[in-house]
């Protein structure tokens, strides 16, 4: 006599239940991934910036020249930030640089929250999107400039719930990377 064997897998019933709840776990969860994405790719922007100037600052010790890290915004408004090993104002083939991320961009003093929360008494923005050090890797303020902190801002400025990054420069040239949301201080 034959046994009657049990039907093995699942049923139709089961699959459907499966596939709602990680439906249901997918549509919670994708906007915090989203979120979580686009706030790692800031602080990789902020970082590859700082990296940058550093770079700048680097090459004008090693170089014994006064160099430039600069900044200018392509035709498709994209920002590239590199470093102008011959003070030409154009970026060379030798010449290393970088794309900030599309949806991100350079900040003024106004889009960002109160800067004095850094502790720095005079901070200012940089003059015609460049940054330059001399042979001492120190930040060169041209002839008669007053020393200051520089401060380059980034964020995304259609969605400021993402926050804020700012890159602080000392007269020194050393460089330090800052975060703040859109409603607190520099941190």
């Amino acid at each position: 006599m034959k046994k009657a064997r049990k039907s093995q897998g699942f049923s139709i019933t089961e699959l459907i239940v499966a596939f709602g709840v990680i439906l249901v776990v997918a549509a919670i969860a994708a906007p915090q991934v989203t979120r979580a994405i686009r706030i790692y790719r800031l602080n990789g922007a902020a970082s590859d910036v700082a990296n940058m100037i550093q770079r700048a600052r680097y090459e004008a010790i090693r170089r014994n020249v006064i160099t430039r890290a600069r900044a200018v915004q392509d035709a498709s408004g994209r920002w590239q930030v590199w470093v102008d090993n011959d003070n030409d104002a154009t970026v060379d083939t030798n010449e290393p640089y970088i794309f900030l991320p599309p949806d991100m961009s350079f900040l003024a003093l106004a889009d960002v929250p109160a800067v004095n929360s850094m502790g720095y008494q005079n901070v200012q923005l940089p003059v015609n999107n460049a940054i330059a050090f001399d042979s001492r890797g120190t930040v060169d303020f041209g002839i008669g400039g007053a020393p200051a902190v520089i401060a380059v801002f980034l964020g995304v400025p259609n969605d400021p719930s993402y926050g804020y990054r700012a890159i602080a420069l000392t007269p020194s040239g050393k460089t330090r990377v800052w975060r703040a949301s859109a409603s607190s201080y520099w941190q």
